[in-house]
């Protein structure tokens, strides 16, 4: 296959000779028309990945147009199986914190797009563990995205140890928060209250409404 080829050419390149034409490949395979060629190009470029050197740093933008890739195809699972093997492939050649968490975020919306909800709150709890005491002020938007996806499996995650993840706490007084609190350690009684209060909030966020019942009716039982 030509792509193969391709690919079987640019890991024999020195890497400074082949940067630009490895980013310039990836461009051109995430422009794929259509489904069925989008896994053709998926699978060429998993095997530049898998053939790149571990310590290279041409891994993370690969994997990056990797991902989006199978977030059009709808194909994740064949490039990503959980997030400790996502850390054990950039073990020799960690990304930055700036890039991880561009890369979380992109990880986050392929698997909800996949319908793996689960997987996607776990790499948002990842994703917020990225940032320190200087810069967690500035992950508003991530901690309300990992409250939303870890609170839609309720039944699933540990819900408190949300609580004292650093971006977390800076929503302290906000809806979001007081939500996970009563997630955490409230019942049916106060959701139907807070719900009461702040019914157009709580149904901005979708099928969490359904889910909420469900979980504290199942909580109440206990």
């Amino acid at each position: 296959m030509v792509l193969n080829d391709i690919v079987s050419i640019m890991v024999l390149i020195p890497l400074e000779r082949s940067e630009n034409l490895i980013l310039a490949f990836c461009e051109k395979l995430t422009k794929a028309p259509g489904p069925k060629l989008g896994v053709v190009c998926l699978r060429a470029l998993w095997l530049l990945f898998k053939s790149l050197d571990d310590s290279s740093p041409m891994r993370y933008p690969v994997y990056y147009h990797l991902l989006q890739i199978a977030k059009q195809t709808d194909s994740v699972k064949m490039v990503y199986q959980d997030i400790q093997q996502l850390k054990q492939q950039f073990a020799n050649c960690p990304p930055s914190s700036e890039q991880l968490q561009k890369l979380y975020r992109l990880l986050h919306e392929v698997l909800l797009k996949c319908n793996q909800s689960e997987q996607a709150a776990l790499v948002m709890i990842e994703l917020l563990g990225t940032y320190t005491d200087k810069n967690a002020s500035h992950a508003r938007e991530d901690a309300i995205r990992c409250i939303v996806s870890a609170l839609a499996e309720p039944n699933t995650f540990l819900l408190d140890p949300l609580l004292d993840l650093k971006p977390v706490r800076f929503l302290e007084g906000e809806l979001i928060h007081d939500l996970l609190n009563i997630f955490v350690s409230e019942n049916l009684t106060v959701y139907l209250k807070f719900y009461k209060d702040h019914k157009e909030f709580v149904t901005s966020q979708g099928k969490l409404i359904i889910i909420s019942f469900t979980f504290f009716i199942f909580k109440d039982t206990i």
